[in-house]
């Protein structure tokens, strides 16, 4: 049976985290488009430069995309450690509990835990998701490198 509103999805847990939260999945939203654009153009920029031929005047626009691909790749990287640091900082308020009589301490830490940990899978998939577009990309331009060097460049990351 197709799970359309599984328990622990974004659409599910949203109203539940908190405005920190909700604002590192808004700038991995803006991360994610910025990554489909360099994404996009990366690829429209080699197509055209395999049409155009290869050689000497191929390398400076090659070597724009990879500096291109190594700030993505950063800007992922910080999204990444800012990611940590505002899970780690909702993990400090885990046990804070004022109880009104409803629902045990127990209980209410566990569920404030699995909250975090379903924030912290959804957004570890959006990472991984990154992973993957960015070697797509990193492939592609390592397959342009050697055609047009006739070996591979040193484009060390």
């Amino acid at each position: 049976m197709l799970m359309l509103n599984p328990p622990y999805a974004l659409w599910s847990i949203w109203k539940n985290i908190s405005i920190l939260e909700r604002s590192l999945l808004l700038l991995l939203c803006a991360v994610g488009i910025y990554s489909i654009f360099v994404a996009i153009s990366t690829e429209l920029s080699l197509r055209s430069m395999k049409q155009n031929g290869s050689g000497e005047d191929q390398r400076a626009p090659l070597a724009a995309l990879c500096n291109r691909y190594e700030n993505l790749q950063q800007i992922i990287r910080g999204a990444f450690y800012l990611f940590g640091l505002i899970l780690f900082l909702g993990f400090q308020n885990v046990g804070f509990y004022l109880g009104d009589g409803r629902e045990s301490g127990a209980s209410y830490v566990l569920g404030n835990f699995i909250l975090h940990c379903a924030f912290a899978a959804n957004v570890f998939f959006i990472f991984l998701a990154f992973h993957f577009l960015l070697w797509f990309v990193w492939r592609r331009l390592m397959a342009c490198a050697k055609t047009v060097q006739r070996g591979p460049m040193n484009l060390a990351t």
